[in-house]
């Protein structure tokens, strides 16, 4: 069975932070990996050459890179020069409009089960689906042929360029996603991506039974292409979590604090109707369970927040690797920091009982970077995200641990 993307998470957060204890917590002073003001303390392609001189880390080898917006047309274009070369990439703003202000909120933990992940949307089946691992080549190895079944540079393109921004208004789903979760305030649009057909066995649906704990191959969509649905909440007009296709996650540790921070999107249940895939984001925090950390704090725009990412967007951009940034948006993440001054060890796990969790206002720049590793093909889809608020840019591809 192929399917990894949600259970890997856990088996990253209980790792990492066993080798934050393990390996001495060695820490990272890098501004841009910094985490102060964290609580308690479109198709554009570049292929890059890979340079001797380390221009890449200076950005010396990146002129007038800059961001500009069309607001009507809902699209940005990032320009710079290179080695005299002028270059331009698209891509779609998925946030139309946004407060001036947002609240930053804590998260009140509750201890009632509310079973939320079986609790499927009237004749659709609650499901497990490689939305992100399929995109990055991360599975496929059939074991039984010994080939490789992986979408193709060109087929993974054409999933970040069919990304459609739907109002809810006329997604005609939406009816239905609102009856079976009428406690969550949903946002007002859905994000559509179409992943191209495949005659292998690539796009296995996977159903876990909740009764006996098992992983069962529900369906493996073949010979046609079919769509994915993204359905998030809003807290004050701005969308909580990012598409499960991202996959975004970020774990710092601060040594002289001995405080873990792990940066997430919240919990997310896929369904699947026998034709597409729907990924709704429910988690029944709303504004009941939570509270105002800091109450109607300036929010950057989308071009601040760039020239904040300036540096992590100039490496990235100078891999040896073709880059993709396709999209961006606004939205609300799980921030959790870890008293790790009180941590619990057990069966070579480190863990922490003692936590705070916060949503943030991030603004999110999503990446996709095609390259060849030992000869085989390979993707990234790590974003880069800015606090809203503190203005710290952060690359989760960069560890302090």
């Amino acid at each position: 069975m192929k399917h990894f993307d949600k259970a890997k998470r856990t088996v990253v957060i209980m790792v990492a932070l066993c080798a934050l204890i393990a390996q001495g917590c060695s820490d990272n002073n890098s501004a841009n990996q910094s985490l102060a003001g964290i609580p308690l303390s479109g198709g554009n392609t570049e292929t890059t050459e890979s340079s001797d001189d380390n221009s890449a880390i200076s950005g010396a080898d990146y002129e007038q890179l800059r961001i500009e917006t069309d607001q009507d047309n809902h699209s940005f274009a990032i320009k710079y020069i290179k080695a005299g070369k002028e270059y331009q990439l698209d891509g779609k703003l998925l946030t139309y409009g946004y407060p001036e202000t947002a609240n930053v909120y804590r998260i009140i933990p509750s201890y009632e089960d509310k079973n939320v992940h079986y609790n499927p949307v009237e004749g659709w089946t609650d499901c497990l689906f490689q939305a992100y691992s399929s995109l990055t080549c991360l599975i496929g190895h059939n074991s039984e042929t010994g080939t490789e079944e992986v979408l193709s540079k060109a087929e993974r393109n054409s999933v970040n360029d069919s990304m459609v921004r739907l109002d809810n208004a006329d997604y005609k789903q939406m009816a239905k996603i609102r009856s079976a979760f009428p406690e969550a305030v949903f946002g007002d649009y859905t994000l559509r991506f179409t992943y191209p057909p495949t005659n292998t066995d690539l796009y296995e649906i996977d159903y876990d039974n909740p009764y006996n704990r098992r992983d069962y191959i529900l369906d493996t969509i073949k010979g046609r292409p079919f769509d994915y649905y993204v359905t998030r909440r809003v807290i004050d007009g701005i969308i909580v979590g990012l598409p499960a296709n991202a996959d975004f996650f970020c774990l710092r540790y601060d040594k002289a604090m001995k405080q873990t921070t792990t940066i997430e999107s919240e919990e997310w249940i896929e369904f699947y109707d026998g034709k597409d895939i729907y990924e709704v984001h429910c988690y029944t925090a709303n504004k009941k369970d939570t509270e105002v950390y800091l109450k109607s704090k300036p929010v950057m725009s989308v071009e601040q927040a760039f020239d904040k990412a300036k540096p992590i967007i100039i490496e990235r951009l100078s891999e040896n690797k073709e880059t993709h940034i396709y999209a961006a948006e606004l939205v609300y993440l799980v921030v959790t920091v870890y008293d790790m001054s009180n941590e619990i060890f057990s069966d070579e796990k480190t863990t922490s009982d003692t936590y705070e969790t916060y949503l943030y206002p991030f603004w999110v720049f999503y990446m996709h970077s095609n390259y060849k590793a030992m000869g085989s093909d390979s993707a990234d889809r790590d974003p880069v995200i800015v606090n809203a608020i503190t203005g710290e840019a952060i690359d989760p591809c960069v560890s302090n641990y």
